[in-house]
């Protein structure tokens, strides 16, 4: 057994019996619900890989391909959403008696880094909403 099935396996707290896997499946629903809401981009896997890949991100944040360039479009239209998803994380986890998410360098730019690796702008969306990311960053 590996370390990320051990720690999946494992009670996330001490207070409860829940298990790590059932706290990170309430917040992959929450992940989820996010990416059904955003318009003009489409995850990259399907739902069983990028639900593999959060249990990752979970268990260690820099697994995370820090290297790929962050789609400045994606950041400069969701960047409040992804930071209040990053809060509701945190209380999800916080009131399971978790320290997932509250360690001082665990960021919002995490999730953003984890979510620009598992999705990809749509081509063919409309270009004036694009162009309006692009004359935001002149």
């Amino acid at each position: 057994m590996n370390n990320l099935t051990k720690w999946l396996l494992s009670e996330s707290s001490k207070y409860n019996d829940q298990l790590n896997k059932e706290l990170v499946d309430q917040l992959f629903s929450k992940l989820i619900s996010f990416f059904n809401k955003v318009d003009g981009f489409d995850t990259i896997f399907e739902s069983g890989k990028i639900e593999n890949l959060f249990y990752n991100f979970c268990f260690n944040k820099k697994s995370i391909n820090y290297e790929k360039e962050i789609n400045l479009c994606l950041d400069l239209t969701y960047h409040e959403q992804i930071v209040d998803l990053y809060l509701v994380f945190q209380h999800i986890a916080k009131s399971n008696g978790s320290s997932l998410f509250q360690n001082r360098e665990d960021t919002a730019y995490d999730l953003l880094n984890f979510i620009n690796n598992v999705v990809e702008q749509i081509e063919d969306y409309d270009e004036e909403e694009y162009f309006e990311c692009d004359d935001e960053l002149e």
